[in-house]
């Protein structure tokens, strides 16, 4: 998926003998890195919620802005980045 927003997707079964499953139907919603609140917007409010993160140790995907499977001050500084520039 390019953009955030919520999609509809849909997962049919084939058995090797080309029996298909009915199909399963999920919701689900992408959300850019960076917004943390998932308003579709990335400000100040998702820069306390990495740090509330950080703090508590709770990781978010959407809050590792390095990718490193850490959060941590750098996250918050590319993130605080982001938003200066935007």
């Amino acid at each position: 998926y390019d953009s955030e927003g919520l999609y509809q997707v849909s997962l049919v079964i084939t058995t090797d003998i080309g029996i298909e499953s009915e199909p399963y139907v999920a919701d689900i919603q992408i959300s850019s890195l960076g917004d943390l609140n998932d308003d579709s917007q990335i400000n100040i409010y998702d820069i306390i919620i990495l740090i509330n993160s950080i703090f508590n140790e709770d990781y978010n995907q959407l809050g590792d802005m390095n990718n490193d499977g850490l959060l941590n001050i750098a996250d918050c500084i590319l993130l605080v980045n982001l938003i200066l520039d935007n």
